[in-house]
């Protein structure tokens, strides 16, 4: 657990081991610590604290600007959370600052007043005599985000942005984007490419001060745990066109979470964020990196530009194939069964991707055969009527295999029946909902929508690790945002009752991570039908 506030002296920064990673121990508390920021040459840190009871909404408070700086005696002073108007009983946090350190870009839109907007945004506040000013909203062209999730970071000389979300051209969930300041203005987000984005998430981005070099983390790249950060090289000025990215390796990355890599100015140390015994929660850590040291990491970098394949004939180019549509096909098969007595059933398989649908039949007696293109994840849906429909992912990213076997068992639709929700995930060690969840959810809703006298009871699990009483909060609150998700979908809340039961009812041994990761589930209990 996350203890204590015990007097953090900058002469531990003054290390040599290159294993060396400390903790602002006196800056972490049991809440969440993330997004941090360095200004003022690294001597004073911004970050956001996540359901802290002195937030300025309390618990529920998704998130509150908080800031630390360097005394004279080299000692990091206790956080003090800044005062309205950069805080509200909404989520907020810093983007950046700019050169003069006269104007913080914000996570949130505001309209005038300072009261946050409905829709997704960014905005600015000036420093006034010492004093901030209402924010007010950031032109960006043709902004647009389809996730819940956005990172953002501003380079040292104000001038580009990185955006990490879901847009136009986006290669799967969360990409990182480019944008270029033009007066007050901002240009429209421009993908990095494939070479940097993936199917999967990228978070966090970071330029350093060369606006060459980027550090970001990903769960789309080989790596250690739930996200690592990793490192790649901008090869010319078109932004598409990276070195091979890098994994920063186990000084920094863990079977954890690690976000919000940066550098502190002009030093060979930096900071981040890792959820590695910490609850769960994230805390800030500080790692002794050189530059020679993150030099042997990308020497054998390779630059690699977007493959086309160019087809020409009589001296006229005719067509432009992506190497990535010449891709192989794999077979997928298997039969969908009552898990009560194991008799095939009727159903429908909706099978589909970023790039590719498709719904077909399963027979009682033959079960389903379906050819797919490989190297892709899927998204499959089966429905079937007097039964629990199942949402299930199914990742083929591979060209060794040519068929695979899948069966789907399915819960009838009764009274008592319970059932896991697979696909429904949080951020590690908090409330907020994957975008992904929101598939296995809809289904839900339209088995409800379906049955208008059905009522059920949701349950929250985590597994052991951590503080107890902490375990069964978050499991509470995990509880609450999936129903407050069903309440706006139209799902009335006296149909709706759940409790949260954190470690105590666990289904697998704590003793390893592949096995506590069954615990941490939410299910639901059909009550009335």
């Amino acid at each position: 657990m996350k203890k204590g506030f015990l007097i953090f002296y900058f002469a531990l920064f003054s290390i040599t081991s290159k294993a060396q990673v400390d903790v602002f121990t006196n800056i972490n508390s049991p809440a969440d610590e993330m997004n941090p920021v360095l200004t003022e040459g690294g001597n004073t840190l911004y970050f956001v604290r996540v359901f802290d009871e002195q937030n300025t909404g309390g618990m529920r408070d998704p998130g509150d600007i908080w800031t630390s700086s360097m005394t004279d005696s080299a000692v990091w002073s206790s956080p003090v959370k800044l005062s309205p108007p950069l805080n509200s009983a909404q989520f907020n946090g810093v983007i950046g600052f700019s050169p003069k350190g006269d104007k913080a870009y914000l996570y949130e839109h505001y309209m005038p007043g300072g009261k946050p907007a409905r829709t997704q945004g960014l905005s600015t506040s000036l420093k006034m005599n010492g004093v901030w000013t209402d924010p007010v909203r950031l032109d960006i062209k043709y902004f647009y985000n389809k996730s819940e999730h956005i990172s953002v970071s501003v380079s040292d000389d104000g001038s580009i942005m990185l955006l990490a979300l879901e847009s136009y051209g986006t290669h799967g969930a969360e990409d990182i984007y480019v944008s270029f300041r033009d007066g007050n203005e901002w240009s429209e987000p421009r993908n990095l490419g494939s070479r940097i984005n993936t199917k999967l998430q990228e978070m966090t981005p970071y330029l350093a001060p060369d606006n060459r070099t980027l550090f970001f983390a990903s769960n789309g790249h080989e790596g250690y745990g739930g996200r690592d950060i990793f490192v790649s090289s901008r090869q010319d000025d078109s932004w598409r066109n990276w070195s091979e990215p890098k994994n920063l390796g186990p000084k920094v990355n863990t079977e954890g979470v690690e976000l919000y890599f940066q550098y502190f100015p002009g030093e060979e140390k930096a900071i981040f964020t890792s959820t590695q015994n910490s609850d769960g929660y994230s805390d800030m850590k500080v790692a002794f990196f050189p530059k020679s040291e993150l030099e042997e990491i990308m020497e054998d970098t390779i630059a690699i530009t977007e493959p086309v394949v160019s087809i020409t004939m009589n001296e006229e180019q005719v067509n432009e194939v992506s190497e990535e549509s010449l891709t192989p096909e794999l077979m997928i098969s298997g039969v969908i069964t009552n898990v009560e007595n194991g008799e095939g059933i009727t159903a429908t398989l909706l099978v589909q991707s970023a790039n590719w649908r498709q719904e077909i039949s399963s027979d009682p007696g033959d079960g389903y055969e379906l050819t797919i293109p490989a190297q892709d994840v899927y998204q499959v849906t089966v429905q079937a009527e007097g039964f629990v429909s199942i949402q299930e992912n199914l990742d083929v990213r591979t060209t060794e295999l040519v068929s695979v076997a899948h069966d789907f068992e399915m819960q009838p639709i009764a009274v008592g029946t319970t059932v896991k929700l697979n696909n429904v995930l949080f951020v590690r060690g908090s409330t907020e909902l994957l975008e992904s969840s929101s598939g296995e959810l809809d289904l839900v809703v339209k088995m409800m929508q379906e049955n208008p006298e059905m009522e059920i009871s949701l349950a929250g699990h985590t597994d052991n690790q951590g503080n107890a009483r902490l375990n069964k909060v978050l499991s509470q609150q995990r509880v609450d945002a999936v129903i407050y998700y069903l309440n706006t979908h139209g799902i009335s809340s006296d149909r709706l009752s759940g409790n949260g039961y954190g470690g105590s009812q666990p289904i697998a041994s704590n003793e390893s991570e592949e096995t506590r990761r069954l615990n941490r589930r939410v299910e639901f209990t059909i009550e009335k039908f």
